[in-house]
C-alpha cells in the first residue's frame, strides 16, 4: 500500500510544497532504499528536488520530496510507487522507462499556496486556536483594521459571513486572504488540513502555537505527541524572517521547536517566574505574561502594562487559566503585528465569552437559579480545563452536572481518559451520543468505551442520551437551584442556544460572573 498526498505551502516535511508518500514497509523488503530510487528517477528526468525519509513505527516509511510543477510531481510519485509494487528487487531495467514517463508528463500547474499581499497570522494548537483566532480578529478590528478570518465555523470579513462550514484548512486560508477589502487575515490552521494538503499560504507575519496534547493520535501516521508537535509547529517555518513565532513556554514540546521559525520568538506564559521567559528576552525576543494581576508584554528594553486581568472577560473572572493563556497568546500576536497596545487593551476588554463573540466556548447562562454552561471540550486537556472552571464556579454545596461526548476518531485509551476526567470532576455525569461524529465506530462501541472510562473515574451505569439537547433538558430538570449544568456541544450548539432563548435564560455577563465567582 502506498498513499500519496500533495501538500501546498509549508508542511511537516519542508517549508515549501511537497509530495508525501506513505509506503507500507512490506513493499520495501529486499528493495533498494526508496529515497535513493526516487532521487535517481528525478535526476534522470531533469528534476531538482529535496527529499526526506521518516520511519513511522515498524511498518510505515514516509518519503517526501519538494515540487514546483504538480504534473511532474504526481508522475514522479506514480512511477516510484509502480517500481516499488511491481519491481521490488530488480528495478534497474525499469529506470529509463520511469524517468522518461516523468520527463514526458504534462508539467501541470504550480503550487496554489498564496503569497499574501496583507499581514497574516496563523494560529494552531490542540486547544484554544478558535478562541485565539476570534479574539485576534476582534483586536484587529479594535485597531481599526478590516479583518478577515477563517475557522471551523466558516470564513468571515468583519461582521459578514462569507462562507459557513469548517474552513480551517488551506481553502479557508485562501478565502480569508483574498476577501475583498481585508487588511489583516487571521487563519485557524487545523492538524488535518496540514497533514492532508499543507498550509496553503507561503508565508505569515505571525504564527501562534497554543499547545499540543494527545488527540487524533493514530491518524495520518501520527502516533505520538512528538510527531503531533512536529505537525503543529510546522507553521512556524512559514514565519517571515522579520516576523514572530508566538509559542507557549509552558508546553515543553512547543517551546523546544521554536527554532523551526526563521523569525523572532514571542513567548507567553501565565507564570512570570518561568526561567525560559528570561532566556527568550536575553535572545532578543518578546514575552507576554501576567504580573500583579496585569497582562504585560516585555522586551529587552522594558515592559508595558496592557490591561488588568480582572477587566478581561475571556478570563472568566480569573477562573480560567487556559483562557488567560489564550489572551496572552493573542496579546503577543497583536503586539508582534505592530497593533497599538491601546487597541490590544480595548480588544481584550470588549471580547466576551458569549454566544455572539465566542459561540460554543464556555458560554454561560442563568436559568431559574441554575447555571448552564455550553462548551466545546472534546479531548482530555480541554475537558480538564472545563472541569476546573465548573468546580470553581460551583464552590460550596452546588452540584456539577456534566454531559460529555466526543468524536470517535480517537484511540480507546484517549476516549477512556476523556470520560474518566469527566467522572472525577462532575457530581453527576451523562454521555451524549453524536452519530455524525462516530467516524468508524458504532454507537454501542462508543458508549461502551466511554462507560469504561467513566468507571475508572468512579461512575458506573452512566445515563446515555441520544443527543446533546435531550441530555441537557434531562439534567436541567433534575438539577437543584444553584447547581451548574454543563454540556459539551459539538453537534447541536444552535439548537441548544435556541432552547435557552425559549426558556428565557439570561446570558451571564462579565460583571455577573465576577459576582457568581466571589
Amino acid at each position: 500500500m502506498i498513499e500519496v498526498r500533495v501538500l501546498e505551502g509549508p508542511n511537516i516535511h519542508f517549508s515549501e510544497p511537497a509530495v508525501e508518500l506513505a509506503i507500507d514497509g512490506r513493499l520495501l523488503k529486499g528493495s533498494a532504499e526508496p529515497e535513493r530510487l526516487l532521487a535517481t528517477i528525478a535526476r534522470r528526468a531533469g528534476l531538482d528536488l529535496a527529499t526526506r525519509t521518516t520511519q513511522v513505527g515498524d511498518d510505515i516509511v514516509l518519503l517526501a520530496f519538494t515540487w514546483e510543477q504538480r504534473g511532474k510531481a504526481e508522475a514522479l510519485a506514480d512511477q516510484l510507487a509502480r517500481l516499488l509494487r511491481e519491481h521490488p528487487r530488480d528495478w534497474e531495467d525499469e529506470l529509463e522507462a520511469a524517468s522518461r514517463a516523468v520527463r514526458d508528463a504534462d508539467p501541470g500547474d504550480g503550487p496554489e499556496a498564496i503569497d499574501p499581499p496583507i499581514p497574516v497570522v496563523a494560529v494552531t494548537g490542540t486547544n484554544g486556536k478558535t478562541t485565539v483566532t476570534r479574539l485576534l480578529a476582534h483586536i484587529g478590528r479594535a485597531a481599526g483594521r478590516h479583518v478577515s478570518w477563517c475557522n471551523t465555523d466558516g470564513i468571515f470579513l468583519d461582521d459578514v459571513t462569507i462562507e459557513e462550514g469548517d474552513w480551517s484548512g488551506p481553502g479557508g486560508a485562501r478565502g480569508a486572504i483574498t476577501a475583498a477589502g481585508s487588511q489583516l487575515a487571521i487563519l485557524e490552521v487545523a492538524r488535518g488540513g496540514l497533514l492532508r494538503r499543507g498550509m496553503g499560504v507561503t508565508r505569515v507575519d505571525v504564527a501562534v502555537v497554543t499547545n499540543v496534547s494527545a488527540d487524533h493520535l493514530g491518524e495520518y501516521h501520527v502516533t505520538d505527541l512528538d510527531q503531533l508537535a512536529d505537525v503543529k509547529t510546522s507553521i512556524l517555518a512559514a514565519v517571515r524572517p522579520d516576523g514572530w513565532a508566538v509559542v507557549n513556554v509552558e508546553d515543553t514540546r512547543v517551546f523546544a521547536r521554536r527554532g523551526r521559525s526563521p523569525g523572532r520568538v514571542f513567548a507567553f506564559s501565565t507564570d512570570p517566574g518561568i526561567a525560559e521567559l528570561r532566556e527568550v528576552l536575553d535572545s532578543g525576543g518578546g514575552v507576554a505574561t501576567v504580573e500583579d494581576g496585569w497582562v504585560i508584554v516585555k522586551a529587552a528594553d522594558g515592559a508595558a502594562r496592557i490591561v488588568e486581568i480582572a477587566e478581561v472577560p475571556i478570563s472568566l473572572a480569573g477562573l480560567s487559566r487556559v483562557n488567560i493563556s489564550n489572551a496572552l497568546a493573542a496579546t503577543a500576536a497583536a503586539v508582534g503585528l505592530g497593533l497599538p497596545t491601546t487597541a490590544v487593551a480595548e480588544g481584550l476588554r470588549s471580547f466576551h465569552p458569549d454566544s455572539s463573540q465566542n459561540p460554543g466556548r464556555t458560554n454561560i447562562w442563568e436559568l431559574n437559579d441554575r447555571i448552564v454552561v455550553v462548551d466545546y471540550a472534546h479531548n482530555a486537556q480541554s475537558l480538564q480545563a472545563l472541569v476546573e472552571f465548573l468546580r470553581a464556579l460551583a464552590a460550596g454545596n452546588r452540584l456539577v452536572w456534566l454531559l460529555v461526548g466526543t468524536a470517535g476518531d480517537r484511540t480507546d485509551d484517549l476516549l477512556e481518559q476523556f470520560a474518566e476526567i469527566g467522572a472525577r470532576g462532575a457530581d453527576r455525569l451523562g454521555i451524549t451520543e453524536k452519530e455524525v461524529f462516530l467516524r468508524g465506530r458504532t454507537r454501542e462501541n462508543m458508549n461502551e468505551v466511554l462507560q469504561r472510562g467513566a468507571a475508572r473515574g468512579g461512575c458506573r451505569n452512566v445515563p446515555v442520551f441520544p443527543d446533546e439537547l435531550t441530555g441537557l433538558e434531562a439534567f436541567y430538570a433534575e438539577a437543584a437551584p444553584g447547581d451548574v449544568v454543563a454540556v459539551c456541544a459539538h453537534v447541536q450548539r444552535g439548537e441548544i442556544f435556541a432552547w435557552l432563548a425559549r426558556q428565557n435564560a439570561v446570558p451571564v455577563d462579565h460583571q455577573r460572573l465576577r459576582t457568581l465567582a466571589s
